[in-house]
């Protein structure tokens, strides 16, 4: 199948933040996959659109 979407090892903190907010995350979508991306408040589903989206590191320090 056609990868159309391939994130190796990605991590992210926001700003002075110590914990990390995504940490060591990797994730293959390919093309015709239909996913979602669940868990609690705070577990960084927002963070994540947003680095796959481009925004981070661009719109988010």
């Amino acid at each position: 199948m056609e990868t159309i979407i391939n994130v190796d090892d990605v991590s992210f903190s926001y700003g002075t933040q110590t914990e990390q907010t995504l940490s060591h995350i990797s994730l293959s979508v390919n093309k015709g996959d239909f996913i979602g991306i669940i868990g609690p408040s705070g577990a960084g589903k927002s963070t994540l659109a947003a680095c796959l989206s481009g925004a981070v590191p661009h719109h988010y320090t």
